[in-house]
């Protein structure tokens, strides 16, 4: 992630890539939210309903977002290979 980070520096691709850098630590943080490696059960706190729809929707796109950029990437190595 971090060379896919330096090779497009200023895009929008850079700024997807650190936001789902945040939401992975947040959720890989047993204090955050636990999801990956389970909820500190003295010390965090359980998300929501409306938190889990919210992060499962924010996935949802940025996964979105990176596969459309991803098929673009492809679709012009096909053309350039074609020429």
């Amino acid at each position: 992630m971090n060379e896919l980070r330096k090779a497009n520096e200023g895009t929008a691709i850079n700024y997807i890539l650190k936001c789902l850098e945040n939401l992975h630590g947040y959720h890989s943080s047993p204090t955050g939210g636990g999801s990956r490696h389970g909820l500190d059960l003295k010390e965090g706190k359980p998300m929501t309903l409306s938190e889990g729809r919210l992060f499962c929707n924010l996935i949802r796109s940025y996964i979105s977002f990176l596969l459309t950029e991803y098929e673009g990437l492809i679709n012009n190595n096909d053309v350039s290979e074609n020429l």
